[in-house]
């Protein structure tokens, strides 16, 4: 019978997994998102905790094509990964990923801390609300902060409705109708959302 044991009395399995996972991280640092892809795959099949942990890291992605992966596995491996404790550990590298030098990674972050829902991201997000030049990031934060539902975040969401950039007045006219739905200035909410990008 085939030992199910290596030489160092580990069980086979074992190491076929930490092979497994080595290889993962390896290539989701590959400058080709091919290769960055196929690590994602490896952990898909992975599944568990260990998986979770670097692929929440790969919603970073500057690949669209790889983050979208990456959000249909982790919702495959666990629905509520979101607020899994494992996930939770992330939230300081995200908050760190809002001031990247690449606006995909920031735009990135802002939707991952918009899914993950955690109170500490509340004011990194108003900030990348008001300051941040991109249109998308800014648009991106907005809808992180409706998801957060954090009402210290309708002052600076109310500032946004004036944004040049209509997709940004629009994202900021929902967050504050569903962190307030009545709001009272909904009609102007209406107003800004609608009219064209200056």
């Amino acid at each position: 019978m085939k030992t199910l044991l290596s030489d160092q009395g580990i069980p086979r399995v074992t190491l076929w997994m930490k092979v497994k996972l080595w290889q993962a991280l390896r290539l989701l640092k590959s400058e080709f998102p091919e290769q960055r892809m196929r690590a994602v795959s490896d952990l898909a099949d992975l599944g568990g905790p260990a998986a979770v942990t670097p692929l929440v890291g790969a919603l970073l992605d500057p690949n669209l094509s790889v983050r979208e992966m990456v959000e249909e596995v982790l919702s495959q491996i666990d629905p509520h990964w979101a607020e899994l404790e494992i996930t939770k550990k992330a939230i300081p590298k995200l908050l760190a990923a809002l001031k990247d030098d690449h606006w995909e990674v920031r735009q990135a972050a802002a939707q991952t801390l918009g899914e993950i829902r955690d109170e500490r991201a509340v004011k990194p997000l108003v900030l990348a609300t008001l300051r941040v030049d991109n249109w998308m990031v800014r648009s991106a934060a907005a809808e992180a902060l409706s998801k957060i539902g954090d009402s210290r975040a309708n002052r600076a969401l109310a500032a946004a409705l004036k944004h040049r950039n209509a997709a940004v007045r629009k994202r900021a006219a929902e967050a504050l109708r569903r962190i307030d739905p009545t709001w009272e200035a909904s009609g102007s909410v209406d107003k800004a959302s609608q009219e064209g990008a200056g």
